[in-house]
């Protein structure tokens, strides 16, 4: 390491945290809520549900307290990790988390953005590699004589603060983009499940889905949307592209926020342009459909959906990420261990309502601004967030001072 400003000292994470085991009491426990290594996330605790404390998976043993670091020690380029700032006595985890439990030399904030850190993750990446076993693993000693920087107690938190700062910033633009993705669909169903649209006069007429407004038809989902199958190849054909394979699109967002090295394509790969429908096809349960405004590709494991008339997009994308579409999608896939969903002959043949296009026209004017607004949050996240990783380094190495 380069020489420390005074009062820094260099440091192990041993010497600023623990691995505590606690055992989870279920003597008076009835329901829990079980935390397994794929139910956090980048920070977030991606469910908090209750379920019943019998017949638990053998590694649901460990207790956790408000202000433990959960980090899961399988594949730490995952990103399986969370900071547990809440009361948590009903929550048991996996036997598969490390509880990092700080030391009192250490702001919390201030280790958990540095074992957060994509310098730490490199490392550690590095370091489950070099395991000899089934699959690339950490364990806390194996990670315990990593080196980590420590300035005085004030300086750890005034520099927490900072980036914590821009995190809060980032969660704000993801919090607006759940409003405006629950209002869109809201407005979905409000028009073209209830048929409350604007100037609907109520006339009616008899289809096989049941009773639909005068001057709309039932069709099936290939009538408004093609199935894009763009082969691709490594090299030129990807110059300019950005590789989304189907586990950088998000569950249950509409927006694309991320990308892996196009070096990473390599195979099976499918083209996809601004104004394409990604739908997840591969376990496709795991709800993942996003719209596209760039140049891109992605793998067979994706279906690459394109609208046949590009009044009907937001109707179109809407339609397709309706819980009811993706179950059908799912009900009809086929394979048991990874279930795939089919186009031909399966989902193309869901049968659907389709509105006339005055109506389709209204409902994009209405909802066209929510999904450019949606791109316009993720864009500015992602300037944040890469602002964010050039401070953390340099602030964490002393480079950069801060006032304390």
């Amino acid at each position: 390491m380069s020489e420390l400003p005074n009062g820094w000292v260099e440091t192990t994470l041993e010497g600023v945290m623990k691995n505590v085991s606690r055992r989870f009491d279920f003597s008076d426990k009835d329901k829990v809520v079980f935390v397994n290594t794929g139910d956090v996330l980048e920070g977030n605790f991606l469910h908090n549900n209750y379920i019943s404390a019998e017949g638990l998976p053998g590694q649901a043993k460990k207790a956790i307290e408000k202000g433990d670091i959960l980090y899961s020690e399988i594949r730490p380029k995952n990103k399986r990790y969370a900071l547990v700032d809440f009361q948590s006595k009903d929550y048991v985890v996996s036997t598969k988390f490390m509880v990092l439990k700080r030391n009192s030399n250490v702001d919390l904030n201030y280790l958990y953005l540095s074992l957060t850190s994509h310098n730490m993750l490199r490392v550690f990446n590095a370091n489950a590699e070099a395991r000899s076993g089934t699959f690339p693993q950490i364990t806390f000693d194996s990670i315990s004589d990593i080196e980590i920087n420590l300035p005085p107690l004030d300086e750890q938190k005034s520099i927490a603060d900072i980036l914590v700062s821009f995190d809060d910033k980032i969660e704000l633009l993801r919090a607006q983009n759940k409003t405006l993705e629950t209002l869109a669909q809201t407005l979905f169903k409000e028009w073209f499940v209830k048929f409350n649209f604007p100037n609907a006069t109520g006339e009616m007429i008899n289809s096989e889905l049941g009773q639909i407004p005068k001057g709309w038809q039932v069709g099936k989902l290939e009538d408004i949307v093609l199935n894009i199958k763009k082969s691709l190849k490594k090299g030129d054909d990807l110059k300019g592209r950005k590789y989304i394979p189907i586990d950088e699109m998000p569950m249950r967002k509409l927006g694309l926020d991320s990308s892996k090295p196009i070096g990473d394509a390599q195979s099976s790969l499918i083209g996809f342009e601004p104004g394409d429908i990604l739908f997840g096809a591969m376990r496709c349960y795991f709800h993942r459909v996003c719209f596209s405004t760039i140049k891109g590709v992605t793998r067979a494991t994706a279906m690459v959906l394109r609208v046949k008339n590009e009044l009907f997009f937001e109707f179109s994308l809407l339609l397709i990420n309706q819980n009811s579409s993706v179950d059908y999608a799912n009900q009809n896939s086929k394979g048991t261990t990874m279930p795939y969903a089919v186009w031909q002959g399966s989902f193309a043949n869901m049968s659907i309502i389709i509105p006339s296009e005055d109506i389709a026209i209204k409902f994009s004017n209405l909802t066209s601004p929510l999904l450019a607004k949606i791109q316009k949050n993720i864009s500015q996240a992602q300037i944040l967030e890469k602002t964010r990783d050039a401070l953390l380094p340099k602030l964490m190495s002393g480079n950069i001072r801060v006032d304390t």
